[in-house]
């Protein structure tokens, strides 16, 4: 039995400036993230180099205040809400820019699911862990509060709320899309119950005959 290696001490603002002290001000700073998190799996196994290689982003720094039960609200804002004087961040954060962020998701999302692409499906959306795939789903603002409409009255309604005579509980926009999902599975994997019947209905009333 091999003991995990012990994390690494917190970089303190000490440390950083004591690391900047005699960098050239003008120096780039660069943030470094792991090659293969942007190389498709395919990619990685023709070339197993690409593990050790890094592609380099500029960094969003940004300072704040982290409050905790040793170190209360009140240390750093007064009553209204604004900073007292003399009061000085405790944290500072270095992360890849939003976009950045985005871009990686995305190429890492088409990586994944690029195997499906042979089969003439188109590539899905990141996997959560080894039994989740994450799919997000993009609709107008205006679809989205008529459906949240909706479910406010089916969620408030006597046969939900009190019997709660229901497969799903209430309902949120998210928790209706993966109740649909499943019914829409069904119609593969159990053609022949309501849920798989019905849904398979609305597929060929769309044009999509299975």
């Amino acid at each position: 039995m091999t003991n995990a290696p012990d994390k690494p001490a917190p970089l303190k603002v000490r440390d950083l400036l004591a690391i900047l002290a005699d960098c050239d001000p003008d120096a780039a700073v660069s943030l470094h993230v792991p090659m293969f998190i942007d190389e498709s799996d395919a990619a990685i196994a023709a070339d197993p180099d690409a593990l050790t290689g890094e592609y380099s982003y500029t960094p969003a720094v940004s300072a704040s205040f982290l409050t905790s039960k040793e170190v209360p609200y009140e240390t750093f804002f007064d009553e209204n809400g604004r900073t007292r004087e003399g009061a000085k961040p405790n944290c500072v954060s270095i992360t890849l820019h939003e976009s950045d962020i985005g871009r990686l998701i995305a190429s890492r999302q088409r990586a994944i699911e690029a195997a499906a692409e042979d089969d003439g499906m188109e590539p899905e959306p990141a996997v959560g862990d080894a039994e989740t795939v994450i799919v997000d789903v993009a609709m107008p603002r205006s679809l989205h509060g008529t459906i949240r409409t909706l479910l406010h009255a089916v969620n408030t309604s006597h046969q939900v709320r009190e019997e709660q005579a229901c497969t799903h509980g209430p309902l949120t926009v998210s928790g209706a899309l993966a109740m649909l999902a499943e019914d829409l599975g069904m119609v593969e994997t159990r053609p022949g119950s309501w849920e798989g019947s019905n849904m398979a209905q609305v597929l060929a009333s769309h044009g999509y005959n299975p």
